[in-house]
């Protein structure tokens, strides 16, 4: 990535802080976890959860080296505007209640905002064509996470499916809304 001449520091910023969230989870719940049998179910997942950070931070970087200064600008102005990588600064207070439901909620949700910038750094380096298969590795990250967090617990594992739903309601939503406003400006410059 492209340091010295200072375009993608913000992005640079965020990729590595991105790639230790899955280490530092792991951390913590093994921390706060009693049970063997929840320590297993961490302990197998936590290594697919770490390489699809660090892969996805691999495959952003790459195509960032490839993007125009424009996009670079966007994603930088996404990064300033966002405060994502305060907010995963922020997580450590999070990483500290995970012997909680609200601090494992709050964990998913840290990790769930870190997904809706990540698809729209990919929006953006992607010129708006969004890959066939984003989606699906996004879901599958957070299923794994879920799996992690809720541990052998039936209930929280509820929850955090629940909490998914409620994402994918909002980002369905979200594409309409940009669907919408993307042809009523088409609409406005036919005019």
């Amino acid at each position: 990535m492209a340091k010295a001449n200072n375009k993608v520091t913000k992005l640079h910023e965020f990729l590595e802080k991105m790639e230790t969230v899955p280490t530092e989870i792991t951390k913590a719940l093994l921390k706060f976890s009693k049970d063997a049998n929840e320590k297993a179910i961490i302990s197998a997942f936590a290594a697919t959860l770490e390489t699809q950070f660090k892969e996805m931070s691999k495959f952003i970087r790459y195509n960032a080296q490839q993007a125009p200064s424009t996009a670079i600008q966007d994603i930088e102005q996404l990064l300033n505007m966002s405060g994502i990588i305060q907010l995963i600064d922020n997580m450590n207070a999070l990483l500290g209640m995970l012997d909680t439901i609200a601090g494992r909620l709050g964990v998913d949700g840290a990790v769930k905002e870190m997904k809706k910038v990540l698809k729209a750094i990919v929006g953006i380096l992607f010129q708006g064509n969004p890959l066939p298969y984003f989606d699906e590795l996004l879901t599958l990250m957070d299923e794994i996470l879920n799996n992690m967090l809720s541990g052998e617990s039936p209930k929280l594992k509820t929850l955090l499916s629940h909490c998914e739903v409620q994402y994918l309601n909002e980002t369905t939503q979200l594409a309409k809304l940009r669907y919408a406003s993307t042809r009523q400006t088409d609409d406005d410059n036919e005019e």
